[in-house]
């Protein structure tokens, strides 16, 4: 548009349209007489023009029917449009109203150069006999044809002829139409003749009967500093008729001449280079060794810088003279990761005093280099109008961003906006704005509106917002009050909004009201758009066999954005997603193709694994995993028939639990990528990326995530998240239903959130205990405070409450019906618990059913056997599983389960500690089967008792088996290394049950089950073991013996001694009376005294002791 006065004639009034909507239709160009037919959507009708109209003036029609182009024509007002030439597709938009009754004209000014890329072979063999010269990967043309010319600067005259002879997109040339060496050029022009030339293109004729090529997928001739490279090397050899993709193939990269890395792949990190510098990238490829096969491929890769980016929290402001003023700027430099950025603030007066002409407007006591521009209450004057702008440097680059004030008189709302993102709003996503008022009046009344002017978008806020104007009553003096604005996208689905157009910059204003006036301020946002929507190409051979063929997938046509793409990722179910550097996205997936399995998958696997040893030896480790990824994919699916790769056909709602302050209950809802079949996959881009990464972490995972399915991944992205409230650091959640297939009510289901830094999360989302149904479809409900890939995983059930797994448990339900229950619906019922909880119902016994006279409440009892199976879950899980069964029984059945008790049933025993032998007698029909083996069988019957009862296998012992039909064996007591030592007494009681509901499996050598009988009371023999002495009393035994037997030979000894005493003392009796006697003198007495001795004193022994002589003694010894 040549100026902003010319949009007020853009929207003068036209004659409603009296027909239904759905019958209304195109616009016509008067001056060229085109008409375009105008795509409906709800209430609005939009058209998209090209660029073949005249410059200057132009008058537009809305042309309702078919019918009425004549009376349009003659009666209608046209609509004047002023325009220059058209240099950007679509070159005119023209939008319909809502109400019919006016038409907005959009016209572009600047250019959109094609762009393409040439497919063409440089070297031909001898064997081909037409070279094919193909353009591809067109953009930047307006959705409309182009024109190609092939100009021929150095070759044959043929060559030069067939090369003018056409325009089109595809030349083809016999070979012996060209020279040996060939140089071309291809231009290609749009529709706005805007037209671009491809450098010198050379074709060369060789000898050769194979010719070695490797080429660099993902090279840039130039890059900004902040976008990270993947080169991969694309090795081809092509023979006669064939082109193959080798495998052993050994490459060497080189960066500035320096080796960097053997793999066939290569990243150059965002920031390790600098604006302007230069970057060669050497590639060389050997095929097996060979230096006939040896070729080299060099880039060189200029890197550039981007400008910055500023933006300010306000484009235009009222603010009261009393009141302090704050100005929030917000810079990132994209080509540095650790720059310095510095802010300069000025400013300037459309109007006041001549002071205020100063570059400070003569306001002082200012931080004019600060981040925040904060001036103090009573530093402005009252109505002026101040121009303040923030010049930030980083780089030696400098961007500029405004905002204008206007200063009030009184104390009004003050209103300041929680600042957007430095980048440009993508049109796919919400936009959320926030603004933070303070008022002081007891009532305020905040409106958003959009500005209307000639050099903004502008859009009505009505159309997707009923009430624009939200009223606070009873405001507390110095409030601070949080209004938010929710702009959203156009595939919200809303009705008559049609979302943002992209490219444009808006001015969203809102207005504050309170007692003592009315203040507003402006922000203003540019929105971006994604990508181009593109195509894909797949080549495969027919048939396209696993783990044999390779499949390529190339970018076909648009793709394309004015933004610099940031990266092209790549899934093998061709699924393709292109970004721009502001993470504005377009995916796009290619047609259906199938991949069959090798007819031999033998020799394919040790291809394939010679393929990976060959990758591991030349360094290429890489390539390696993702061979060994893919060998291990075709394992899981050997058993199919087909593997097919289908685009998606569905989306999954997810509704976002979003706050919007102008509206109560407020939803939005957004748009997945979902799957059409069950027996498909959904692959999401961001999960194909971090393919190897997801795998790694996945194993890594605690022991309980190890074994478990990933059922659907979902990527949240941030800008959907951004709803917090500036005054509160809470987190906002949002909720996804998520679709599982094969649910089953007693698995239980856990929303994990993956982060690439952090790995999977679980403490951000909580999942619902179980699953809703809706058209026939189970979702789990995932509620999470966080962003990432979202994926449900089934875990493993909680720690249940502790119950032995050797007793009964006795079960009582409390069923309500609609009718009284019989004895079958009674065993109908336990046998339905029990197949929805995943429990043997053999397990279930002695089922009893007891109605009260009402006939509407029954109570059913059961009694659940211990786990008799290695796969029988134990008593613990089987009773929780029960619960959980229970609490998501579905209402419309004809009983429901009220109330549910259980209770563990013990066993009457005596206690008495002894070991047990059991008799176990086998129906007579079986003699013949047992056999000579008597010993092993015996051994193996004895091991699944063990088995069964979950006992150690050292209670059973001496099993033998006597005329085929008795088996005999003997339960020892509890040893004390015994994790869960049972008495025997009890272990014979169990096995008696056991035989009672044939839960007892004996087997022949043949596998044939035999049926023991019941075993009977009879049949269990107690053992009563001979209780040996006590040990205190061998001790005390021990010692009394040995205290006596040292008593016995002490006294022993002292007779003997006495004996001996007494016959020397006898002896010497008897010499001396009989034999020997002899005279006793007494001793001389004194001299003084004399010889005093009588004369009959004896003189000998016989005479002194008279007595004794005459008695007679007898002695016994």
């Amino acid at each position: 548009m040549k100026s902003s006065k010319k949009i007020a004639e853009f929207f003068r009034v036209v004659k409603p349209c009296l027909l239904p909507i759905n019958l209304c239709g195109c616009v016509r160009f008067c001056s060229t007489g085109k008409e375009y037919v105008a795509t409906s959507h709800l209430q609005t009708l939009t058209c998209q023009l090209d660029a073949l109209r005249e410059v200057g003036t132009s008058k537009v029609f809305a042309v309702r029917q078919k019918a009425l182009l004549d009376a349009t024509l003659r009666w209608q007002d046209p609509i004047q449009v002023e325009t220059e030439k058209s240099e950007e597709f679509p070159a005119i938009v023209a939008t319909l109203s809502s109400d019919l009754l006016g038409i907005n004209i959009i016209s572009h000014t600047s250019t959109v150069y094609p762009n393409f890329t040439v497919i063409y072979p440089p070297e031909v063999m001898p064997c081909k006999d037409i070279v094919r010269f193909e353009v591809k990967q067109v953009t930047g043309n307006g959705m409309m044809p182009m024109t190609f010319k092939w100009i021929v600067i150095n070759g044959s005259t043929a060559f030069s002829t067939l090369a003018s002879s056409t325009n089109e997109r595809v030349l083809q040339v016999p070979r012996v139409e060209l020279a040996k060496n060939n140089i071309f050029v291809v231009v290609g022009c749009n529709i706005a003749d805007k037209c671009t030339t491809t450098q010198p293109l050379l074709v060369q004729l060789v000898d050769e009967s194979t010719i070695f090529s490797v080429s660099m997928e993902g090279y840039e001739p130039s890059a900004p500093t902040s976008m990270g490279l993947k080169l991969l090397a694309m090795p081809s050899l092509q023979q006669c008729n064939i082109t193959l993709t080798p495998n052993d193939v050994q490459y060497e990269w080189l960066i500035n001449d320096k080796f960097v890395t053997y793999d066939d792949t290569i990243r150059l990190p965002a920031y390790s280079y600098n604006a302007n510098q230069i970057v060669n990238v050497t590639l060389t490829a050997n095929y097996k060794d060979s230096k006939l096969f040896r070729v080299i491929d060099a880039k060189m890769i200029r890197y550039t810088d981007l400008p910055l980016s500023v933006s300010v929290d306000c484009s235009k402001r009222q603010v009261a003279a009393d009141q302090d003023l704050s100005i929030d700027a917000t810079a990132t430099d994209p080509n540095s990761k650790k720059s310095t950025i510095e802010f300069n603030w000025q400013c300037e007066a459309v109007n006041g005093t001549a002071e205020a002409m100063s570059p400070t407007c003569g306001i002082i006591g200012i931080d004019w280099n600060a981040k925040t521009l904060k001036i103090f209450a009573g530093r402005l004057k009252e109505k002026q109008t101040l121009n303040f702008s923030v010049t930030v440097t980083a780089s030696e680059k400098q961007a500029a961003a405004f905002c204008i004030v206007v200063v009030a008189a009184k104390r009004l709302p003050d209103i300041s906006f929680s600042i957007l993102a430095e980048k440009k709003e993508n049109i796919n996503d919400f936009i959320r704005i926030q603004a933070l008022v303070t008022s002081s009046g007891s009532q305020l009344n905040a409106t958003w509106e959009v500005v209307r002017d000639g050099n903004n978008g502008f859009f009505s806020i009505s159309t997707f917002l009923h009430s624009p104007t939200n009223i606070v009553r009873q405001v507390p003096p110095n409030s601070r009050i949080v209004v938010s604005l929710t702009i959203p996208p156009r595939s919200a689905n809303v009705d008559g909004w049609t979302g943002l157009l992209a490219g444009k910059r808006y001015t969203i204003r809102l207005w504050a009201t309170n007692s003592e006036g009315t203040s507003f301020a402006d922000l203003a946002i540019t929105t971006n758009s994604p990508p181009q929507k593109g195509s894909i190409e797949v080549t495969c051979a027919n048939p396209c066999v696993a783990l044999v063929s390779p499949v390529t997938f190339t970018v076909g046509d648009a793709f394309n954005g004015t933004e610099i793409p940031c990266n092209e990722r790549l899934a093998f179910a061709a699924l393709l997603s292109v970004c721009d550097r502001l993470e504005s996205c377009t995916t796009s997936d290619s047609e259906k193709f199938e991949v069959v399995h090798p007819e031999n998958i033998s020799i394919a696997f040790s291809d394939m694994i010679t393929s990976f040893n060959t990758d591991l030896v030349n360094g290429n480790v890489f390539a390696a995993l993702v061979k060994f990824y893919v060998m291990d994919l075709e394992v899981c699916r050997k058993s199919m028939d087909v593997t097919t790769a289908d685009r998606g056909g569905a989306y999954t709602a997810i509704q976002a639990q979003s706050v919007n302050c102008n509206i109560q209950g407020w939803n939005a809802t957004y748009k997945i990528s979902g799957t059409k079949d069950e027996n498909h996959f959904l692959f999401i881009v961001s999960i194909i990326i971090l393919l190897l990464e997801v795998w790694r972490k996945y194993i890594l995972l605690s022991a309980r995530l190890s074994g478990q399915r990933f059922f659907f991944p979902i990527r949240v992205r941030r800008q959907s998240l951004r709803l917090a409230l500036p005054t509160s650091k809470s987190q906002v959640e949002y909720t996804a239903n998520i679709p599982i297939f094969g649910y089953k009510t007693v698995d239980y289901y856990n929303c994990l959130l993956f982060h690439p830094r952090t790995g999977w999360d679980s403490t951000s989302c909580t999942s619902s205990s179980f699953a809703t149904k809706k058209n026939d479809k189970d979702f789990i409900s995932c509620t999470c405070s966080a962003y990432g890939i979202l994926g449900v995983f089934t875990v493993s059930p909680p720690a249940p409450l502790h119950l032995p797994d050797h007793n009964e448990i006795s079960l009582t339900f409390t069923v309500t019906t609609t009718r009284m229950m019989t004895q079958a619906q009674a065993q109908l019922v336990i046998l339905s618990l029990g197949s929805m909880a995943e429990i043997d119902t053999r397990r279930f016994v002695n089922v009893a059913t007891r109605g009260d006279p009402s006939g509407i409440n029954s109570t059913l009892k059961a009694t659940l056997r211990p786990p008799f199976k290695t796969e029988h879950l134990s008593n613990s899980y089987t009773i929780q599983a029960l619960q959980k069964v229970i609490a998501a029984q579905q209402p419309d059945k004809f009983f429901k389960i009220t109330n549910f008790t259980y209770w563990i049933v013990t066993r009457e025993m005596n206690a008495d500690g002894n070991a047990r032998k059991i008799i176990s007698k086998i129906d007579r029909s079986y003699q013949n089967i047992i056999g000579n083996n008597s010993d092993i069988i015996s051994k193996r019957w004895s091991s699944s008792i063990t088995t069964m009862l979950r006992i150690s296998e050292y209670r059973i012992k001496n099993a033998n088996i006597f005329m085929g039909i008795i088996f005999n064996f003997t339960i020892t007591v509890p040893f004390e290394s015994e994790k869960s030592p049972l008495s025997a007494e009890e272990i014979s009681l169990m096995i008696q049950e056991c035989s009672k509901y044939n839960e007892l499996s004996f087997l022949s050598d043949q596998g044939e089950s035999l049926e023991p009988n019941v075993i009977q009371d009879t049949d269990i023999v107690q053992l009563v073991v001979i209780h040996e002495t006590n040990k205190l009393v061998l001790v005390i035994i021990v010692v009394l013996c040995a205290v006596l037997g040292l008593g016995s030979l002490y006294i022993g000894g002292a007779i003997v001694v006495k004996i001996r005493t007494d016959r020397l003392i006898e002896e010497e009796r008897r010499r001396a009376v009989l034999v020997d006697p002899f005279l006793v003198s007494p001793p001389p007495p004194p001299p003084e005294y004399g010889n005093t001795t009588s004369s009959f004193a004896p003189t000998t022994v016989g005479q002194q002791y008279p007595h004794r002589r005459n008695r007679i003694e007898a002695r016994h010894y």
